[in-house]
Parts: C-alpha cells; sequence; structure tokens
C-alpha cells in the first residue's frame, strides 16, 4: 500500500462514502440532538456529520448547526440533501 492509501480521512471516500447510508446500523434522530442543543445552547457542532442526517432536519427547524467530516468524505459530494438545502436559502 502506498502512504496516500492508509491515509485514514480516505477511508470514507469512495465506494465506502457511496455505501455508507445504505448499510450504517443506527441513524441518530433529530429528537436525540434536538434534547441535547436546547439544553447546552447555539450553536452546535456535529463531528463526522456524514450526509447530515438529523443535521439537515435541525436546520429546517431554525437551529443553528455546523457539520465537519472527513474532506474527501460524504459530505462533499455535492449531490448531498444537506448542500441542496443551503442552496435553496
Amino acid at each position: 500500500m502506498t502512504a496516500e492509501q492508509t491515509r485514514p480521512e480516505l477511508f470514507y471516500s469512495g465506494m465506502i462514502a457511496d455505501l455508507y447510508d445504505p448499510l450504517v446500523s443506527e441513524v441518530a434522530t433529530a429528537d436525540q440532538y434536538r434534547k441535547f442543543i436546547d439544553h447546552s445552547g447555539q450553536p452546535a457542532l456535529e463531528v463526522f456529520c456524514g450526509s447530515g442526517s438529523p443535521m439537515i432536519d435541525l436546520l429546517k427547524e431554525g437551529y443553528e448547526v455546523h457539520g465537519v467530516d472527513a474532506p474527501e468524505g460524504k459530505i462533499a459530494q455535492p449531490d448531498d440533501a444537506i448542500f441542496n438545502f443551503i442552496a435553496q436559502k
């Protein structure tokens, strides 16, 4: 393997990123996050936000939520719902 192939941040790119949502075993709900944000305050940061679920639902409800993920991870794909939601604002 090359050094490029062993970079951990590249694991969730390509085929892995495409298959992550259909194969993930558990998806957090906006309700779980909402309770935490209401208690802790805004803005909120979702680390490893992936394709944006449940962040998108919280944004639609008016919460100030920011997400980060690996630079070449799932969120970097321009057809994701998060980008479509932001573009509509």
